[in-house]
Order: C-alpha cells, then sequence, then structure tokens
C-alpha cells in the first residue's frame, strides 16, 4: 500500500542488507501473530502495515520525526541533526566507500543524476582525489 507517493510520482525499490531484511522477516512474524491475537480489534482488516501498534493501526508518518527529535533531546551529547540529514549520511558514506553515482541517485530516487552531483558532488570530487594518491604510489615504486 502506497501511502505517500515519492516526489516524482515513481515507485522506488532499495536493496537493504541482509541483516536487517532477516529482523524484518522477524518484526512481520511478530506482526502477523499480534493480527491473529487482536482478532475483531484488529484495525485495517485485510492491510498489514509492518510499523503498526498491535492492532494494525499505522503509526502516523510524523512519528518517525517526532521520536527523533525527542532522542535528541534525550543525547545532547550528540551533534544535533535532523532526520532527514540521516539521509545525506547514507549518500554521503556511499561516496567514501566508493559506490557509483548512478547507484546513489538511485538509491536517493533523484529522477536525474544532475540532483545527485549537484547535491553530493563535492564529496565526489574529495573521493577521486583520495583515488588519485593510489597512482602516486604506483609512480614512487622504484624497480
Amino acid at each position: 500500500m502506497i501511502i505517500k507517493e515519492t516526489t516524482g510520482k515513481r515507485k522506488r525499490v532499495v536493496t537493504i542488507p541482509s541483516n536487517i531484511l532477516n529482523d524484518l522477516v522477524t518484526l512481520a512474524a511478530v506482526k502477523k501473530y499480534q493480527l491473529e491475537e487482536a482478532g475483531e480489534e484488529r484495525i485495517w482488516e485485510g492491510h498489514t502495515f509492518l510499523f503498526s501498534n498491535e492492532f494494525g493501526k499505522s503509526y502516523r508518518p510524523d512519528s518517525r520525526s517526532q521520536w527523533w527529535d525527542r532522542f535528541m533531546k534525550k543525547n545532547p551529547d550528540l551533534p544535533r541533526i535532523r532526520f532527514h540529514d540521516l539521509r545525506h549520511t547514507s549518500a554521503t558514506l556511499l561516496i567514501h566507500a566508493g559506490e557509483h553515482p548512478k547507484v546513489i541517485q538511485s538509491r536517493l530516487g533523484h529522477s536525474n543524476i544532475t540532483t545527485t552531483m549537484n547535491t553530493y558532488g563535492h564529496l565526489l570530487q574529495e573521493t577521486d582525489q583520495r583515488a588519485s594518491s593510489h597512482f602516486d604510489k604506483l609512480f614512487d615504486e622504484k624497480d
């Protein structure tokens, strides 16, 4: 079920690590059990939301941001960032790991590589400079 369409109204498939997928499979089994236990008290019969209360009522879309705000307030020693900044962190980590820009574009859901490059291009240049240092080592070696 699509609760909110993406900006470009496209569906996006994002591959996730297997350990997180395993956790989601476990959560789905727990959710199935909860909904069976809820019986007639179940809400949204015919729909199963993975992130919902024990009666099947989906969490409000802004609840993640509200939870994040509370988390940040409880942890004042952490640098203050917005929940959305985690998206930028993900992209930055992929860039520094050497991931191809088209893969990053796809994961972020940008319809055009220009958006990705305009937002993260400076990081790609830093990574490219780091990559060029590998050639320094090759040319510095003496036969």
